[in-house]
């Protein structure tokens, strides 16, 4: 009778060890199809929270009405000037750098509207056109300060033909 209490026994730590088994591969494979359906969301941007856009973080949501004359002013100029220097030194340093956080920080410390933004960006993208500084027809845009900005921005040309920044234009 020994024999039989003993392999039921037996019977019963099997039954308990494959049942532990299962569970472990039944918890594994739950945490597997979880992680992976959180990175295809991930990927796909499927339930992603869209309220956190960079456009709604810019402080200034005033409507930009460009000067009749067209020309661009000097704090203008110096802003657009800062925002390139700032996103091209910091690219360089962090590759993992987010150009258009960084951006909208910029515009946000000048207090400058997206519109204002996206105005100086176009007038000084024109004025620097390969047309534009072959007919000389660009500098009037940027006024009395032309012998000094328009070589610069001309020569960072790919600031304004690239969209990196492409959430904010």
């Amino acid at each position: 009778m020994s024999t039989d209490t003993e392999r039921a026994a037996k019977r019963s730590h099997t039954r308990i060890a494959f049942l532990g088994c299962g569970l472990v591969a039944l918890l594994f494979l739950g945490y597997t199809t979880y992680t992976f359906v959180q990175e295809a969301r991930v990927a796909v941007n499927i339930g992603a929270d869209f309220t956190d856009t960079p456009r709604l973080r810019i402080v200034n949501k005033s409507e930009y009405m460009p000067p009749a004359d067209g020309k661009l002013l000097l704090q203008q100029l110096e802003m657009m000037m800062h925002i390139i220097q700032n996103t091209d030194t910091l690219a360089a340093d962090r590759p993992e750098f987010n150009r258009t956080n960084r951006i909208v920080e910029l515009l946000n410390e000048y207090t400058v509207s997206l519109q204002e933004y996206r105005w100086i960006r176009s007038t000084i993208a024109k004025a620097t056109s390969p047309t534009a500084l072959r007919t000389r027809s660009g500098g009037e845009t940027f006024g009395q300060y032309q012998g000094l900005l328009l070589q610069d921005f001309a020569q960072r040309r790919t600031f304004f033909t690239d969209s990196l920044d492409k959430q904010l234009l």
